[in-house]
């Protein structure tokens, strides 16, 4: 696995997508999927830095596992849906600039958004870390707050654990930590 960190700003995304490009040129790629993932990987970079907290720092890390090639953005920031609603607009109505990039980058996110959110990858890499250790595995919408050393899973939220998962609350529900 290798792993880079990145202020978590917005000029930061050419050099994280050089990293990228370099990591995964010794991975064999089709050049549509090597496209595709640059590109992905670009949009959710910009969405997470959009939502980090000051002076956080990005982490980028690549690894095999499985025959796969497994990509992670991590940052400190607010909780945001990964592909947020985009909304409708008139093709004869005036849009900013950013407008139009934020309306564009949310359509690309929706487009991928299931390529990038695969279960399949994340059950042989996940269930085998989680023995003798416990993860929380939380889906779009749900989040987790914590506020003044109280800790709370809001909305559905599975537990993993020694190989199993257990839905352990649905939406709308809270659960202390």
């Amino acid at each position: 696995m290798a792993g880079w960190e990145f202020n978590a700003d917005a000029g930061e995304i050419p050099g994280i997508i050089k990293t990228l490009e370099k990591a995964v040129s010794g991975y064999r790629m089709d050049p549509q999927v090597r496209a595709k993932t640059l590109l992905a990987v670009e949009e959710s970079a910009v969405r997470l830095i959009e939502h980090s907290r000051d002076n956080s720092r990005l982490r980028l890390t690549v690894r095999k596992t499985l025959g796969n090639v497994v990509i992670s953005l991590t940052a400190a920031g607010e909780a945001f849906p990964f592909a947020p609603d985009t909304p409708d607009f008139s093709l004869e109505e005036e849009l900013s600039d950013s407008d139009t990039e934020r309306f564009i980058r949310n359509v690309l996110l929706k487009s991928y958004a299931g390529d990038i959110r695969s279960t399949d990858l994340s059950r042989p890499i996940t269930f085998p870390d989680s023995k003798g250790r416990t993860f929380y595995a939380i889906p779009d919408g749900s989040y987790l707050l914590i506020d003044g050393g109280r800790e709370e899973l809001r909305g559905e939220a599975y537990k993993i654990s020694d190989g199993t998962m257990v839905k352990i609350s649905s939406d709308g529900e809270i659960v202390a930590l």
